[in-house]
């Protein structure tokens, strides 16, 4: 079940089974109409719990999961899918909403749930709104961003095209909408700062959708190169209208059939880096020479972003700056360093800042510049060295000099280590693993999730040090895939497909050597998405180093209710001043002397 919210169930009152078949049967009616697409979606699946436990008497329960549905509902399904829709599905859709606001009501009756209840489930719900709207890009119907790159890395860049326009109408429909009325309710709730915060984000979002839809124009220039001319999309007729759905099942239709790393354009990347280095960079279209730099960087392709800083247009050196400071090279950094241009320049600026006592804490950067010290390149090797006197406030000799004071340190990596259950050791930059791109299926090609290579029972353990900046209360979140509670409900009857597992939680989390994670009825658990999120009080931290420590056990048999899908564990952080987000590398260090 969902947090504290639920914790006032209550087994009174009979289950009237009118308006429950018919909410049933008009979620049926919009995934027939959906062309079937409804049954994966994440709001709408949230009914399915709602059914099951106002069936069984939890009114408390059933009103969070019928609170989340209509939310999602509301500000993503019917906003995005069917805005202005007048048809069939549109109509049956917004039914639908009618119908949830309806139960919700009647639920939150029955359980009688106080003020105190009521502030639970909203606040529980918005993490998972969160978690939806930001983190997944509303799931993997969308996460058109992520689509784009995986068929613009194929020279499927008609596709593209589409995939990066959904992508922009999903930040101006979905995220920045939804990010502004929050920042009005906080305003309302006299919360300024947190106000303030959701209204950058939406800034950012309004960035993303100009810069997506800069590079959809692009993508569609360079759909004609030579060699990367088609194929057109063509998806079925029959499909539910809109190109929203048309390019995700088009999409799905060419990543799922063809092995390999070859997709049905018959490119593999190395062709497509290719001629987009030949033709792309040079091209006399502005917004093709910019979704050039995109594809590359996005490919890891170096060398050719770092010749687009000399590209005439402001945009497409800045476009190029900006990815360059992003990675973690530091032959573009040089680039930067040394181009003419002041804001190039400044794009990197921040990299180099002094790091006074707190050196562990530029671990990222100084092991990259460390890196590039012993590069053949004598300019490379030059800047590397005044960057870490300029980092670090010391003076060494050479790359030997500057290895030998770092293994002193520690000789400390950038992330946490990773210990399998034999023993293995890897740095992991961020713990992100388990999200759909990841989830074992071909979604995304080259993005497998590593936790499933393990045993079908594991623990796994990531160890290493958290880097504070500020003072401050800190909140930890662990997105995991729990384990089965024994709690379940059978909301259809007779099948076991109708079965719904509820969970505890499958993730610990220790930092500074005391258990923060899991904190007893602050979670939300999604039993249609195999996924919970747990979450703790806030925890003053101050600045410096703090040990960390996250275990998973990870259970993935086919006996488990997450069949298909694989462990999951990615971590996050928020405070004042900071919305909730993944901890960043920079956040994250281990050192090689701590295990042998």
């Amino acid at each position: 079940m969902t947090g504290a919210a639920c914790k006032n169930h209550t087994s009174r009152g009979r289950w009237h089974g009118t308006r429950g078949t018919a909410l049933l049967t008009i979620a049926l009616s919009v995934c027939v109409l959906a062309g079937g697409v409804a049954r994966a979606d994440r709001s709408a699946g949230q009914g399915t719990p709602g059914l099951a436990l106002e069936k069984a008497g939890k009114y408390a329960a059933a009103a969070v999961y019928y609170h989340r549905a209509l939310r999602g509902f509301e500000e993503l399904w019917v906003r995005f899918w069917h805005s202005g829709d007048q048809g069939k599905a549109g109509q049956e859709c917004r039914q639908l909403i009618a119908e949830y606001r309806d139960r919700l009501k009647t639920c939150m009756d029955r359980a009688r749930m106080d003020e105190a209840s009521r502030q639970h489930m909203e606040a529980v719900n918005e993490l998972w709104m969160s978690e939806y709207v930001d983190q997944e890009q509303g799931e993997y119907k969308l996460a058109f961003a992520r689509k784009a790159e995986e068929a613009e890395k194929h020279g499927d860049f008609l596709l593209a095209t589409q995939l990066r326009a959904a992508a922009a109408d999903y930040c101006q429909l979905v995220a920045v909408p939804y990010h502004e009325q929050l920042a009005g309710k906080l305003d309302k709730q006299r919360r300024p700062n947190e106000a303030a915060l959701h209204r950058d984000a939406a800034g950012q979002h309004r960035q993303q959708a100009a810069m997506h839809a800069r590079v959809s124009r692009g993508d569609k220039v360079l759909a004609g190169l030579r060699g990367l001319q088609g194929p057109a999309p063509a998806p079925d007729a029959k499909l539910m209208g809109g190109h929203y759905f048309k390019s995700y099942v088009v999409y799905h239709q060419r990543v799922l059939s063809v092995p390999g790393d070859r997709w049905l354009t018959g490119r593999t990347p190395k062709n497509v880096a290719d001629i987009l280095c030949r033709s792309g960079l040079t091209h006399g279209d502005e917004d093709a020479r910019l979704a050039a730099v995109v594809v590359l960087a996005n490919m890891g392709e170096t060398e050719a972003v770092v010749a687009a800083l000399a590209d005439k247009a402001e945009s497409v050196r800045l476009a190029a700056a900006g990815a360059l400071a992003d990675g973690r090279n530091a032959g573009g950094w040089a680039a930067c360093n040394r181009h003419a241009d002041a804001k190039v320049r400044q794009a990197i600026a921040p990299i180099l800042e002094p790091a006074g006592s707190q050196v562990l804490e530029r671990t990222e950067t100084i092991v990259e510049l460390l890196i590039g010290l012993a590069s053949s390149n004598a300019e490379i090797q030059a800047f590397c060295q005044t960057g870490l006197e300029r980092v670090t406030g010391r003076k060494e000799k050479g790359s030997a000099a500057w290895q030998e004071w770092w293994k002193g340190l520690g000789d400390h990596r950038p992330g946490l280590m990773r210990v399998g259950p034999d023993g293995t050791t890897m740095i992991d930059p961020v713990v992100d693993f388990g999200a759909w791109w990841q989830s074992g299926e071909r979604s995304i090609q080259g993005l497998p999730n590593p936790l499933r290579a393990y045993p079908a029972t594991s623990t796994i353990k990531w160890q290493g040090s958290l880097i504070v900046a500020r003072r401050g209360e800190y909140r930890f979140y662990v997105r995991n895939h729990g384990q089965k509670s024994g709690e379940a409900f059978n909301w259809r009857g007779g099948a076991d497909a109708g079965v719904l597992h509820f969970t505890t939680s499958s993730a610990k989390l220790l930092i500074d050597g005391k258990q923060v994670l899991p904190f007893p009825g602050e979670f939300v658990d999604d039993p249609k998405a195999r996924m919970r999120i747990d979450y703790s009080l806030p925890i003053a931290l101050e600045p410096g180093l703090h040990p960390i420590e996250l275990e998973l056990i990870a259970k993935c048999t086919d006996a488990s209710p997450f069949k298909g899908q694989g462990p999951s564990a990615r971590l996050y952080w928020s405070c004042d001043g900071m919305l909730r987000q993944l901890v960043p590398t920079q956040h994250l260090i281990s050192s090689r002397r701590s295990r042998g």
